[in-house]
């Protein structure tokens, strides 16, 4: 399981803007599902899609996510 936690091309998961949203998504709690859960609620609220939105530039790599707040959707 741990090859595909580790960090790739689109998923920057080191990339220091990530850690830090991920610290603060996870900070207050250590109850795994409350952690999921307030990441997928950011996610759904805080992220759009691009081609929904009409909006540029298209970002993949999770940092950009963060950085525009926006990401492509995946077919």
């Amino acid at each position: 399981m741990n090859e595909f936690l580790k960090p790739g091309k689109y998923v920057d998961s080191d990339h220091p803007e990530v850690v830090r949203k991920a610290l603060a998504l996870s900070s207050g709690g250590d109850d795994l599902v409350e952690i999921a859960r307030a990441c997928f609620v950011f996610v759904r609220d805080e992220i759009k899609h691009s081609g929904d939105y009409q909006l540029n530039p298209v970002t993949c790599r999770a940092s950009e996510v963060l950085k525009y707040g926006s990401s492509t959707r995946q077919p």
